[in-house]
C-alpha cells in the first residue's frame, strides 16, 4: 500500500501524517523519510559529490590559472532566467573579489534567445575582446558556437545542466556538467572547490 508509511512512522503529528501522505505519494518511502525532511548539509559536499567529472574540473582549473595569471579578459556568458542570472551573480562575485579580469553578459531574450547566439558573441568580442568564455546555464549542446570561439582563439569552459541533445562540445576547453543540480549549484561548488 502506498501509503503504509504512516502506521510505520509512530507519534506524528497531524501535520506530519499530512506530510507523510504527501511524500509516501511520491514515492518517498519510510527508509527515505527523514533524509527528505532533514538533509545532510551542503558544506560537507564537493563539487565530486555533485556528479562532475574531476578530469573536466582539472582542465577548467588549469585554464582559469592561466587566465589569471596573464590577466585575460574573460566573459561569463549567462542564460537570461533566473538559474543563469544566479549562476553569473555567483562566478562572477567570486572571480572579481580574486583579482580577475572579469564582466558578465546576459543576452537579450528576444533579440538573442537561449545560449549563444551570432549576434551574442559578436557583441562580447567587440565589447570585451575575451581570450575565456565561461558558458553558464547553457552551452552542453552548443558545439557549433563553441566551436566558431575556439577557430577565433577564444577557450570556453561550460557549466550546465541542461539535457544533452547532441553530443556534448568537442571544442569546449572544460565541461562542468551534471544533471544532479541546477546551474547555480554548480556554480555555487564550482568556486566552493576554486577557493580551496
Amino acid at each position: 500500500m502506498k501509503f503504509s508509511i504512516i502506521n510505520t512512522i509512530s507519534s506524528l503529528t497531524n501535520s506530519e501524517i499530512i506530510i507523510a501522505r504527501i511524500l509516501a505519494s511520491r514515492g518517498i518511502g519510510k527508509d527515505a523519510y527523514e533524509l527528505f525532511l532533514q538533509p545532510p548539509s551542503v558544506r560537507g559536499l564537493e563539487i565530486a559529490d555533485i556528479g562532475v567529472d574531476k578530469k573536466q574540473y582539472v582542465l577548467a582549473c588549469k585554464r582559469l590559472l592561466a587566465a589569471y595569471k596573464k590577466k585575460e579578459s574573460i566573459v561569463i556568458y549567462a542564460d537570461y532566467d533566473a538559474d543563469g542570472v544566479t549562476s553569473a551573480s555567483i562566478l562572477w562575485r567570486f572571480f572579481h573579489s580574486f583579482g580577475f579580469s572579469v564582466m558578465p553578459y546576459t543576452p537579450d531574450r528576444k533579440t538573442e534567445g537561449y545560449g549563444f547566439s551570432r549576434k551574442g558573441i559578436e557583441y562580447v568580442l567587440k565589447k570585451y575582446n575575451p581570450t575565456l568564455i565561461i558558458a553558464v546555464d547553457h552551452g552542453i549542446s552548443e558545439e557549433k558556437h563553441i566551436k566558431y570561439l575556439k577557430k577565433n582563439d577564444i577557450d570556453t569552459i561550460v557549466l550546465d545542466h541542461h539535457i544533452q541533445t547532441t553530443e556534448p562540445p568537442k571544442s569546449a576547453g572544460a565541461l562542468i556538467y551534471t544533471k544532479q543540480v541546477s546551474a547555480a549549484g554548480i556554480s555555487y561548488f564550482f568556486v566552493k572547490s576554486l577557493y580551496k
